[in-house]
């Protein structure tokens, strides 16, 4: 029985900045915000990018989006090269992947009603205005809001809520990839909940492929299915959700559980300190980028970079030491 395709491939993903010094105590170089990063996201799964801040997660869905342009790499969607598009055979693929943003507030237009903010997009996709006014329905009903909503702004609504607009403005065109930046940050705890929920709703009923970009752990947890880490431009660790939390293999991500807080009936081992600061992306460390902060740092780790090889089924780690 063949495997299918992935919805989305990420192959050797590289975006870099050039930083010109504007005054002597500025450096000029080139910021390697993402540096060699691959990954898929299978059809109706849900891939959690994680890191700390600064590491390049939202860079990363960015460039999926093409909102940024790579430097390098590859970026397939359903077999299409996105990062090779350009004008009209770009937006002929834009339905097909749409954006969640992290502050639902500032992705919504403050002058249009909630009606002419679902159409938009419907409308520049050449739609006829019985079919919009029927999606837009829908579409209220699917994020749990009532269609009588539609003739509201923006302002009337509190956070939760206008996420759920831009949930479903992200739909309107019935994408098979969603990419969510940080989409439940600016929430409440309760109201991230509700999010997270309606997220895995929508995707168990459509069958959607999502690229989930977060900090939270605990959060990435409860909606994805599979969790990459990423550090300073790279994927360090990449495998189901069950052994990277269960098991993970990683230093680094072994310091990032070890922060997340747990309860009493969870349990939970020592934490782990990192010391130093992150590195400068303008001059990143030899060999393993990691090495000055880990906790296990051999001479080795200055002089090869670890390859991201695969040490179980699925499980993919980027540590010269990981069994």
């Amino acid at each position: 029985m063949s495997v299918p395709a992935p919805l989305l491939e990420v192959h050797e993903l590289r975006v870099h900045f050039a930083l010109r010094a504007t005054s002597p105590w500025q450096r000029s170089g080139t910021v390697r915000a993402v540096d060699g990063v691959s990954f898929t996201v299978a059809h109706g799964e849900t891939l959690g990018l994680v890191g700390e801040s600064g590491c390049g997660k939202t860079t990363v869905s960015r460039a999926v989006m093409r909102l940024l342009a790579p430097t390098a790499g590859r970026i397939l969607l359903e077999g299409e090269d996105v990062g090779r598009l350009r004008g009209r055979a770009l937006a002929r693929l834009r339905p097909r992947f749409q954006m969640v943003f992290q502050d639902p507030a500032s992705s919504l237009n403050p002058r249009m009603t909630v009606a002419e903010l679902l159409a938009e997009p419907m409308q520049i996709a050449g739609r006829d205005a019985a079919q919009i006014a029927a999606r837009i329905v829908h579409l209220l009903r699917v994020v749990g809001l009532d269609p009588e909503h539609a003739r509201r702004y923006p302002h009337e609504f509190s956070g939760g809520q206008k996420q759920r607009i831009g949930i479903a403005r992200a739909l309107a065109l019935e994408p098979r990839l969603l990419v969510c930046d940080e989409p439940v940050s600016a929430l409440d705890v309760s109201v991230q909940a509700q999010i997270i929920n309606l997220l895995k709703d929508i995707q168990a009923e459509t069958g959607i492929g999502c690229l989930f970009v977060a900090h939270d752990l605990r959060v990435v947890r409860q909606i994805s299915h599979r969790v990459a880490v990423m550090y300073l431009g790279e994927i360090v660790e990449q495998a189901p959700k069950a052994a990277l939390y269960g098991a993970p293999r990683h230093p680094y991500t072994r310091a990032l559980l070890s922060a997340v807080p747990q309860t009493r009936e969870e349990g939970g081992g020592e934490r782990i300190l990192l010391g130093g600061e992150l590195p400068n992306p303008l001059d990143p460390p030899s060999g393993c980028r990691f090495r000055t902060r880990c906790p296990i740092v051999r001479p080795e780790c200055a002089a090869n970079k670890p390859p991201l090889r695969e040490i179980a089924p699925g499980h993919l780690v980027a540590c010269h030491f990981a069994t």
